[in-house]
């Protein structure tokens, strides 16, 4: 077969929506060949993109004009355990039960193979043998009728008043997932709204497959508000954050508003503002951190690692703030891949060179164990095996690049001992931070390898995790009190699997890397304690005195107030102004993280502070804290619900050992 553009058909690779072939359309719309590999046919129920439509029409096999053909390969996240041990018949059994009646979203994957034909290449030209194969994305069960149209609609992550303002000055507009040998769109969604395009007034960019000019009259547009409909699953399918599938009948018979866009700028112009709800963008609003967590949480499901996005959200705003951060939670919650993450989404790697990884040693015992030590016999400085000395050198001469330290289980040994030179330099500012490594006044001839003194400058980001068993040496006062201990929270097994159901958005983590140092400092912003916190420093004054009364030592120092304060100054916003976390739930993972975390003792010495497990009713009676935490004007501020969850998590220790770590 002769093809104009073989690489333009190879490259076509977007979002469809089909269902399982039946048996009166053909022989076999499941089979097994003879390499075991169990296959089923797909009937798209949407427009295909035109390589792929102008390629079927040649096609000689009716077959292969009218479907894709899907692998067993494909369904791993979907099929049963027992599916691995089946024969081929079960086989098949098992994916006609999970494919029928269902609506398949898919990704087109074309393949196109050269002919080897002597006679072929004789003629002067190639002969191509072409494959309309695809990947599962998604199987939903809704019913659809396969009568109607399903319209392909690209949804757009832009304010609509950049939007209108766009389309108005015939600027070009990315589609994401919408590349320019797709068809032009008629609909277009933003917002709350979807828009209702002449498809032959588009203009597709030269170069940019994805970016298109819309070159009609837009006053006369029309306008549908969608709200209701975006929350029917039954009317709209959604692909991804930026592909939606819509039944025709249903946009024609859609019950919500029209307007024009005249009506709508008009409408809002005289509030003095365009687009519905939206504010100017704040000050302290950046795309790319938005766009950053994002994409932890695109790069954990792709590795198959599932977690909450608050934790994602916690762990981002403890390092921005924090020089050191610590992950806790019992094995095997996937601390050290949470860390790993993170490192990556800020473009560090081993072979990039920013990033060590240290298991820690039960054997450490002091600060020569990890960094190495001055030999003063030979006059020169010999490293630890670790690395760290290295790398915090590469780390000091190159301040534009951000560098990660993981301590992984780091309380295996006890931390005071080896990690003493930098608890000191926790809270220093970093034009005080300075690690010593052996005396100015000392002479070493590896010097300008290893000198006396390294700069710890504002690059350098530290991460720990530890574990919470019989095997743990526990932190002292001196570390709680200046680090963020993020208690990382085991999902349900069914919540796992839902969270990490493959999605083809996952693959473009990459786009969201953080490679430049200025711009992840620029998302930390400065703040004032009085400002952040002046109408809750009343509820820090009474909580202190509550914990003080058992133990003087403890409770709300001026570095944990000021630290919390750091915290919600930094929860990133988003372009609407809005806090991506509610102030309430910082407030709440604060007091828990940085002062509760710090609570430990007997049941004789803390014992009314923390209250009594009762395991029968599975709540805490008798505890000052949570009786302080439950007054109506307190609960004002928070709800306390991981608060008051770590209090029964304590008081359960209590009970059972008469002693909380």
């Amino acid at each position: 077969m002769k093809i104009e553009n073989v690489e333009e058909l190879r490259d076509t690779k977007v979002y469809m929506v089909g269902r399982l072939a039946r048996g009166n359309e053909f022989e076999q719309p499941i089979s097994t060949d003879i390499k075991n590999h169990t296959r089923f046919i797909i009937i798209p129920l949407c427009k295909e993109p035109e390589p792929i439509e102008d390629v079927s029409a040649i096609l000689p096999n009716s077959e292969e004009i009218s479907s894709y053909i899907g692998f067993d390969s494909n369904l791993k996240l979907y099929l049963p355990i027992e599916y691995k041990y089946s024969n081929y018949k079960e086989k098949e059994n098992i994916i006609e039960h999970l494919l029928q009646n269902k609506l398949i979203i898919f990704k087109t994957n074309i393949n196109v193979n050269e002919e080897i034909d002597k006679k072929v290449q004789k003629d002067g030209y190639r002969d191509y043998k072409i494959f309309k194969n695809m990947t599962v994305e998604k199987i939903l069960d809704i019913q659809i009728d396969e009568k109607d149209e399903l319209i392909r609609v690209p949804k757009l992550n832009i304010r609509e008043k950049d939007f209108i303002s766009k389309l108005r000055d015939g600027d070009y507009i990315e589609l994401v997932e919408y590349p320019t040998y797709l068809e032009a769109p008629e609909y277009i969604i933003c917002d709350k709204n979807m828009y209702y395009f002449n498809s032959y007034d588009w203009e597709k960019h030269s170069s940019n497959k994805n970016m298109w000019a819309y070159r009609g009259n837009i006053d006369n547009l029309m306008i549908f508000e969608i709200e209701n409909m975006l929350l029917d699953e039954e009317k709209i399918i959604l692909c991804s954050n930026y592909t939606y599938f819509i039944a025709k009948k249903i946009i024609e018979n859609n019950p919500g508003k029209i307007n024009t866009i005249s009506e709508i700028v008009n409408d809002e112009e005289e509030k003095g503002f365009i687009c519905k709800d939206i504010k100017e963008i704040p000050v302290n609003y950046y795309k790319k951190q938005i766009d950053f967590l994002k994409g932890i949480e695109l790069y954990c499901k792709s590795k198959g690692l599932g977690y909450k996005y608050e934790d994602i959200v916690n762990l981002h705003i403890s390092i921005k703030t924090n020089f050191i951060t610590i992950i806790s939670g019992m094995t095997g919650t996937g601390k050290s891949q949470l860390a790993w993450a993170y490192a990556k989404m800020l473009d560090a790697s081993l072979e990039n060179e920013n990033l060590l990884f240290i298991p820690i040693n039960p054997n450490y015992m002091e600060p020569s164990d990890i960094l190495g030590y001055y030999n003063p016999n030979i006059g020169m400085y010999t490293p630890s095996e670790t690395g760290l000395v290295d790398f915090l050198v590469k780390a000091q001469k190159n301040s534009n690049k951000e560098f990660i330290i993981i301590f992984d289980e780091m309380n295996l040994s006890q931390v005071e001992h080896w990690f003493a030179p930098f608890i000191s330099l926790l809270e220093a500012d970093e034009n005080n931070r300075f690690l010593s490594l052996y005396s100015k006044n000392s002479r070493c001839i590896n010097d300008e390898k290893y000198p006396s003194i390294i700069k710890i400058g504002n690059n350098i980001r530290i991460i720990g995790t530890i574990n919470l068993d019989e095997t743990i040496k526990e932190f002292s006062e001196r570390l709680l009190d200046r680090a963020n201990v993020i208690n990382l929270e085991k999902l349900r097994f069914s919540e796992l699997s839902q969270a990490i159901s493959y999605n083809l958005e996952y693959d473009f983590y990459e786009k969201y890397i953080c490679g430049d140092s200025e711009e992840f400092k620029n998302w930390t912003v400065e703040y004032s304690t009085i400002e952040i916190l002046e109408d809750k420093l009343h509820f820090f004054d009474e909580l202190h005195d509550i914990i003080a009364k058992y133990d003087s030592r403890k409770g709300v120092s001026f570095r944990v107030i000021n630290a919390i304060a750091a915290y919600i100054a930094n929860i990133p916003i988003n372009e609407y102004g809005e806090k991506i976390i509610s102030e309430s739930y910082a407030i709440d993972l604060q007091v828990k993280q940085r002062i509760i975390s710090k609570l430990k003792g007997t049941k004789r010495t803390i014992g009314n502070l923390i209250g009594e497990y009762d395991d029968k009713r599975d709540i805490v009676i008798g505890s000052n804290i949570i009786e302080f935490l439950e007054k109506k004007d307190i609960e004002k501020i928070s709800n306390f619900k991981k608060t008051k969850e770590f209090i029964k998590h304590k008081a359960k220790e209590l009970n059972l050992y008469g002693y909380t770590y």
